[in-house]
């Protein structure tokens, strides 16, 4: 990638993951947030933003928050929406229960009910075979690798009223 005629980013691969932090611009801005009460940290919270990442927006809000009460005696409650972005909240409880019917379906699907999936139509050995190591692989996740918290298994944290 190129900006103002400068290659940036992960070469050769044309990826230009945080190739932004190379910018003079931003790297102006950075150093005068370096120079300010816990600028490295907070720095490193700015850079730290994943647009991915499930509460993004909540995490951007925050951190705007935090901005806009730097060298106020009242710091504003970072509890109090200012993006209004709860939809953007997982709704925890929905995940929990699909999740859980998901799970459900897949089990009376590998015991013979071909309705309880019937997007799979009729049973064969190969998709027998399939759907067991797909319900052995979620099983899997969700005991081991954290995954419970993204389908509500184990949540945390906040969530919305955002339906599935």
């Amino acid at each position: 990638m190129k900006l103002n005629g400068v290659a940036y980013g992960n070469s050769p691969f044309g990826d230009p993951y945080f190739a932004e932090l190379r910018l003079l611009e931003v790297k102006e801005l950075a150093k005068q947030i370096r120079e300010m009460p816990d600028g490295e940290k907070l720095l490193d919270r700015i850079e730290s933003t994943w647009l991915c990442a499930p509460k993004v927006f909540r995490y951007l809000e925050k951190l705007i928050l935090e901005i806009g009460s730097i060298g106020l005696e009242n710091i504003p409650n970072s509890d109090v929406s200012i993006l209004q972005c709860e939809d953007t909240y997982p709704d925890i409880a929905s995940y929990k229960r699909l999740y859980s019917l998901f799970m459900s379906s897949l089990t009376a699907w590998l015991e013979g009910n071909r309705e309880a999936l019937s997007e799979l139509g009729d049973i064969t050995p190969v998709k027998h075979w399939l759907v067991r190591v797909l319900r052995h692989k979620l099983q899997l996740y969700e005991k081991y690798n954290n995954f419970g918290k993204l389908i509500g298994v184990r949540p945390s944290d906040k969530s919305g009223a955002k339906t599935i």
